[in-house]
């Protein structure tokens, strides 16, 4: 089975495996638990390069998304939306 996900670093879609889409909800749940230990772990067993990229594919994402909320005028909704949330701006 094939699954489709956004490439952040080729500004398009790419297809996965099956293998790699359970790889991103194992990561997808981690980084959404409350379970500092159990996010602790699953980053310990990547090596150093795969953190790195991790971390520069994440800084992209967020930078790209931020970027869209300034061009888009909708900064004061997500200020607001974060303030509702409780994550501060």
């Amino acid at each position: 089975m094939q699954t489709i996900l956004f490439d952040s670093e080729n500004n398009g879609i790419k297809t996965i495996s099956y293998a790699e889409q359970q790889q991103v909800r194992l990561t997808t749940e981690l980084l959404h638990t409350n379970s500092h230990n159990a996010l602790v772990k699953a980053l310990a067993s990547r090596s150093r390069s795969e953190l790195i990229k991790g971390f520069c594919k994440e800084m992209s994402a967020k930078n790209r998304a931020y970027y869209f909320i300034l061009e888009s005028g909708l900064i004061h909704q997500f200020h607001q939306f974060c303030q509702e949330k409780g994550t501060g701006t």
